[in-house]
């Protein structure tokens, strides 16, 4: 059984492997986690097509929206830019604020008194890029770390097979040889071994 998040990349790929003309999508970040929605953003800006689409995802909507339709007591506004042109042209600072003159004075008094909700936008955007960042930068190291497994897994292989081998006892020299090879080769993986199982706990807190 799928989770909503496997559902939704599920249907994504989908659609981006023969994507069509027009694309609408409602709350498309939804679900995902922080690799899926940076896949996400890379197939979306080499999209040739009409994106649609429905977010209060800011990050998203920074990267993909080059026009901004804003619906307000029944009525639709274009604004033929992204999201920062549509920031200055009303004059809002957040998706929920909309225009000025809609807050209240005790939501203007907590904003004063601390981050402004632009600032507060900007560093939750910096922290899912620096946790994107580091998440990628923690899978390299595991990939590499299996990469290293199986090569000398691969090399205590032949080195076995040939041990096996009547001829490689009739010459001692070689057959030490391959005995203190073996040796290095045990201690090494279970030191690669040790490290990948660290990392990879570590990288699974990231998806968690």
């Amino acid at each position: 059984v799928l989770s909503g998040g496997e559902k939704s990349r599920l249907a994504l790929a989908k659609l981006l492997i023969d994507p069509p003309n027009l694309l609408l999508m409602d709350e498309p970040t939804t679900h995902l986690d922080i690799p899926s929605i940076d896949s996400l953003l890379e197939a979306l800006t080499q999209y040739s097509g009409t994106l649609i689409f429905i977010s209060h995802d800011v990050h998203f909507i920074r990267q993909i929206a080059n026009h901004v339709v804003e619906v307000r007591e029944g009525r639709l506004r274009h604004y033929p830019g992204g999201y920062q042109y549509y920031l200055d042209k009303t004059g809002a600072t957040s998706p929920a604020e909309g225009r000025p003159g809609y807050e209240s004075e005790s939501s203007n008094k907590s904003a004063n008194d601390g981050p402004s909700r632009k600032e507060q936008r900007r560093l939750e955007a910096e922290q899912r890029q620096a946790a994107a960042k580091a998440r990628r930068a923690r899978q390299k190291v595991v990939d590499e770390l299996e990469q290293r497994i199986h090569r000398l897994e691969q090399r205590q292989l032949e080195l076995t097979n040939e041990l096996e081998q009547p001829e490689t006892y009739a010459n001692g020299r070689r057959t030490r040889e391959i005995n203190d090879e073996l040796t290095e080769i045990a201690g090494a993986l279970e030191e690669a071994n040790r490290k990948w199982e660290r990392e990879a706990g570590s990288l699974a807190e990231f998806e968690s």
